[in-house]
């Protein structure tokens, strides 16, 4: 007790009364420079040391107004208690302050009984004050440890920005928001580093808060504070620029996606259920992509506007459409009566051109009136039904009717190919058979030709295998007559009948020639008939030259059969 007194010496005795108009003071200046501290800005060691400024500043108003010493002494002891009884924030500074305070007390008479068991709960209290600020300083040494890694790793961080860039994966925005597409390479490598930051950011603010409600001692705390302050002289700056791009390039391009689809406050190109989706794409990307508040309001005001009038322009469409709806079915009810009236005139033996006509001026008829695409389907639809059973009737018709095309044009292709071979086989066997039997062949032959009618190309083709067969039966002719007796007369009339047929079958050959040249001359035959009309002047002239030949005999013979006469 005499030792506590010594250490205040004198000073003890005026310390009650001019002490704590200083101490009440300092005080009132704190409490006063707490008031002007923006909120936003405190932390919760703030909010508590204002507490207690407030407490402190109750117990000296309390104290002042006592006037016994012992009462002021038990008034400081229950102080000092709660200072201590805090939790993990006990209140050292106020207990100091009280301290002082309360030691100077002890001075004052008062029973020593009295003075003797205050003095040993003051003791008492002293001694865990000093037991506690040992535990407090040793759990602010390791707090202030692993803040000083915090930061040490945040600083490791900051310097290798760029490596940990690599590692963070791209920003996938979706690939159905068109608004997006030009500039989604722009959106992804902003963002990509804008999360870096954020990360970063997040770090540096917390370390800040966490730093600034630990206990420790002041010059350390400033030292590590502007470890911070430097770290986020690196993040902060770099990341209000990266903020600022990409709200300025986000917010263009929704303004370009208002302009361009809802310019004068009208929907443009797209329908709404497009412009809906779009919407929400743009909403959702702009949560993921750290835009400042004022792009983020403004753009979201906007899409909210859009979609404002995607909804009204929808309400008022459907409102039009359920005028048009009830217009349709009006309409629809004009026609269906129509097309029952049809089905009702209409039976097997109609004839197709006579449905088609009714179905024509009932189509005509659905022109005039006003009908949806859905309406006019399904009229369409009943019209075919109606139709159908005369249209699978006539197709019936037509397919038997084709069928007998067919068979008909198969039967003239076989003649045709019948006769050909029977001419061919004639030809091939000529040398086989007599004058007589070759003459009726051929004569059956022409008159099967002359039966049946045959294409152009067809009735050449066979005329040319006749002339062979002509050719053959003249050379017949003339082989017989030259193998007879040279005093026979009628070998003689028979050679110049020869000779006249021959004559007029050169002169039949070159009149065919001639016009073959004709039509080769001109440019209105195809490749095909081209090489076709080639054949046949070759071939005409081949027999042309064996006629010649063969003419050229006869008279010779002729002539020796008239100079025997002679």
């Amino acid at each position: 007790m005499n030792s506590d007194h010594d250490m205040k010496g004198e000073s003890g005795k005026n310390f009650s009364n001019d002490g704590i108009a200083e101490l009440t003071a300092k005080q009132k200046q704190s409490e006063k420079d707490n008031s002007q501290e923006d909120v936003s800005d405190a932390y919760p060691s703030d909010m508590k040391e204002k507490n207690s400024t407030h407490s402190l500043m109750e117990f000296l108003e309390q104290f002042q107004s006592v006037a016994n010493s012992e009462k002021k002494i038990r008034l400081s002891l229950e102080f000092l208690r709660q200072a201590l009884s805090q939790g993990n924030a006990p209140r050292f500074k106020d207990f100091w302050e009280v301290r002082k305070l309360c030691l100077s007390l002890f001075k004052e008479d008062m029973p020593i009984l009295i003075r003797a068991d205050l003095w040993n709960s003051y003791i008492e209290l002293v001694s865990e004050a000093k037991q506690l600020k040992e535990i407090v300083d040793q759990q602010s040494a390791f707090a202030v440890e692993q803040i000083e890694l915090a930061i040490q790793a945040l600083e490791k961080d900051v310097a290798d920005m760029n490596v940990v860039l690599e590692l963070i994966a791209d920003v996938v925005l979706p690939e159905e928001c068109f608004s997006l597409q030009k500039n989604r390479e722009f959106y992804a490598i902003i963002q990509r580093e804008l999360q870096l930051l954020n990360a970063l950011a997040v770090k540096v603010n917390s370390l800040r808060k966490e730093l600034l409600k630990t206990e420790m001692r002041i010059r350390i705390k400033n030292k590590l504070l502007e470890r911070l302050s430097l770290c986020g002289n690196q993040i902060f700056p770099r990341r209000k620029e990266l903020i600022k791009q990409i709200s300025e390039k986000f917010s263009q391009d929704v303004e370009y996606f208002v302009y361009s689809q809802f310019r004068e406050g009208e929907m443009k190109q797209l329908p709404g259920y497009v412009l809906r989706e779009e919407i929400k794409y743009l909403q959702q990307i702009a949560k993921v992509l750290t835009l400042n508040t004022h792009v983020f309001t403004e753009t979201r005001v906007k899409l909210s506007t859009c979609w404002d009038e995607i909804k009204n322009y929808e309400k008022e469409r459907k409102k039009e459409t359920q005028e048009k709806k009830l217009l349709f079915k009006q309409g629809f009810d004009l026609v269906a009566e129509k097309i029952q009236i049809f089905a009702a005139s209409i039976h097997e033996e109609t004839p197709l051109q006579e449905c088609d006509q009714q179905m024509t001026e009932i189509l005509a008829f659905m022109r005039t009136v006003l009908l949806g695409r859905e309406e006019v389907q399904i009229l369409k639809e009943q019209l075919y039904n109606v139709k159908k059973p005369i249209l699978e009737k006539a197709r019936e018709a037509e397919k038997m009717h084709m069928q007998k095309l067919q068979e008909k044009e198969q039967e003239k292709k076989d003649r045709l190919e019948k006769l050909s071979s029977d001419l061919k086989s004639l030809i091939q066997q000529a040398s086989e058979l007599s004058l007589e039997q070759l003459t009726l062949q051929n004569k059956a032959l022409e008159k099967t030709f002359e039966e049946f009618q045959f294409k152009q190309s067809e009735k050449q083709m066979l005329e040319r295998l006749f002339k062979r067969v002509k050719d053959l039966i003249n050379d017949n002719k003339e082989k017989t007559l030259m193998l007879l007796s040279e005093d026979d007369q009628k070998a003689l009339e028979q050679l110049q009948i020869v000779l006249f047929e021959k004559k007029n079958r050169r002169k039949e050959l070159k009149e065919q020639l001639e016009q073959y040249r004709k039509l080769l001359g001109g440019s209105g035959l195809d490749f095909e008939k081209t090489i076709m009309y080639r054949d046949l002047m070759e071939t005409d002239k081949s027999v042309l030259e064996k006629i010649n030949s063969s003419i050229v005999d006869i008279k010779k013979k002729i002539k020796q059969i008239a100079e025997m006469e002679i």
